[in-house]
């Protein structure tokens, strides 16, 4: 009798160990699907978050995808002004700056982790760049991101920001470089 009431209490607690491991399993599910899956903030209905800066610009929460890039996802300065200059918004070089000065950038599972004033916050991957050659290197060291602006005095160059694991920057590359796009609106 003694073994059988054992038995009991024990199958009991175990399923009682159970059942807890499971709704704790789906809460953990619950708060991830309210912060976009892996706790960054989720985006507005066009895809934006509001990071909290001075100029009130907003960044996008993901990359532009580039179809006919097999899979890198990278444009050239021309392609990226061509397509998002008018109807969408390429970051000008002062809300780059004001991006990489106002932000908290935390190296994250190979990119960063950029924290707004607000605390909200953005993945930019370090998807690498495209040469102007065709050879693709820097994924998951180096990210490239395009703005609208040019060089003043080298109309060849166009205006970017770029990192690697231990700095962000702006600056001036090639506009033959295939580099991302991350769209903003104000």
């Amino acid at each position: 009798m003694k073994k059988n009431v054992f038995k009991a209490i024990f199958t009991l607690t175990v399923m009682g160990l159970l059942v807890c491991g499971i709704c704790s399993c789906n809460e953990d599910e619950d708060e991830k699907g309210k912060n976009g899956g892996d706790g960054y903030t989720p985006a507005d209905s066009e895809g934006y978050v509001d990071l909290g800066l001075p100029s009130g610009t907003c960044w996008k929460a993901e990359n532009e995808e580039n179809a006919a890039d097999a899979g890198y996802d990278f444009y050239t300065f021309d392609e990226a002004y061509d397509l998002f200059y008018k109807d969408h918004h390429l970051p000008n070089a002062n809300q780059c700056r004001e991006l990489i000065s106002e932000c908290e950038w935390t190296w994250d599972k190979k990119g960063y982790r950029v924290v707004g004033p607000n605390g909200n916050s953005i993945f930019v991957p370090a998807a690498g760049k495209r040469e102007c050659e065709g050879e693709v290197n820097g994924i998951g060291n180096e990210g490239f991101y395009w703005s609208s602006d040019t060089n003043y005095w080298n109309s060849g160059l166009g205006f970017c920001f770029f990192f690697t694991s231990g700095n962000q920057t702006t600056g001036s590359i090639s506009r033959c470089i295939g580099a991302s796009i991350r769209l903003v609106k104000k």
